[in-house]
């Protein structure tokens, strides 16, 4: 057991100090998976986006129910080292709901407060992949929109693996201690992306629980997958534009979605 961690820990060390910046800004949008690189030492980064989700049919679980939602989210990634990040993510949102035998409901309000760190214990040389470890404490919020009752946990393992120079393969697997639904589960991506041109690249990516226990609305028996696709378009080395679309089914069929974005860096040591 001793030479096991001790091993760990000069794996975890040796990342840490032997580590290389990307040349051009790497981002956790467009889609749902995390990237398993962090920013660089002395890097930030800031990633934004834009949200509409509208359930255009009625679900099998519950009465009908229509809705818009409007949403931004922001992230904000501060490099301490080349592979080790603090970061923190805050979004609001607009939500209107038309449910049948129900008042309708209009509210808005923050959500998704939270503060975390991300590692990158293996880069990618050739074919090797990367793998990056994150974890988040879900800061209690109360909102019209949003209700987290008690400080929750999102842990990540973040593997990206490479097939060619232009062609990729991201998993991302998690546990989500969420106090609000009195539940663990475990949310999973599975992303593959192509890069057309320097500036140019597209994504597919299937996304959703593995296992899900408490919730009113088990998404582990939904027929159908969740799934988004999307464009990114670098403009420089720092700034890149994004958009996406999707049918998410996690909690409710048929739920579409459209989300626009950007994500834009400052500061580090320039690339020699």
């Amino acid at each position: 057991m001793k030479i096991t961690t001790t091993l760990l820990f000069l794996l975890l060390t040796t990342s840490l100090a032997f580590s290389q910046k990307q040349e051009t800004i790497d981002s956790d949008r467009p889609g749902k998976s995390i990237s398993p690189h962090t920013v660089g030492k002395n890097v930030l980064q800031i990633q934004t986006g834009f949200d509409y989700t509208s359930n255009f049919n009625s679900s099998k679980d519950i009465p009908r129910l229509s809705y818009n939602v409007f949403s931004n989210e922001t992230n904000l990634r501060y490099g301490l080292l080349d592979k080790l990040e603090i970061n923190g993510t805050i979004g609001y949102r607009i939500d209107r709901y038309e449910q049948s035998g129900r008042p309708d409901f209009t509210g808005n309000g923050s959500e998704k407060l939270s503060i975390g760190t991300r590692v990158n214990i293996i880069d990618h040389d050739g074919l090797t992949p990367a793998i990056a470890a994150s974890a988040q404490l879900l800061i209690p919020l109360e909102t019209d929109v949003y209700y987290m009752v008690d400080n929750g946990f999102k842990g990540t393992i973040s593997i990206k693996q490479p097939i060619t120079k232009e062609w990729a393969v991201t998993g991302n697997i998690g546990i989500f201690d969420n106090p609000a639904l009195v539940s663990l589960f475990s949310p999973y991506t599975i992303n593959t992306s192509y890069i057309f041109t320097k500036d140019l690249s597209a994504f597919i990516e299937i996304f959703g629980s593995l296992y899900t226990e408490g919730l009113l609305y088990d998404p582990i028996e939904r027929e159908e997958l969740s799934y988004d696709a999307g464009i990114g378009y670098l403009l420089n080395n720092d700034l890149l534009l994004d958009f996406s679309f999707g049918n998410d089914n996690r909690l409710v069929d048929g739920s579409l979605f459209v989300n626009f974005g950007v994500s834009f860096r400052f500061g580090g040591d320039k690339q020699l």
